[in-house]
């Protein structure tokens, strides 16, 4: 299994939604909505697990 964090615009939820399922295996995903303004400093952007 693999961790995929994205970060999508609103308007474009429902159309990635649907092109992720089509993708073979995919089991299913968690949505978070987020709000801010400015520069993101991810933690997990020092992260090299695979």
């Amino acid at each position: 299994m693999k961790k995929i964090k994205a970060y999508i615009k609103a308007h474009k939820l429902s159309e990635v939604t649907l092109a992720l399922h089509k993708v073979e295996g995919f089991k299913g995903m968690s949505v978070t909505e987020v709000k801010g303004f400015g520069r993101h400093c991810d933690d997990d952007a020092h992260d090299h697990h695979s």
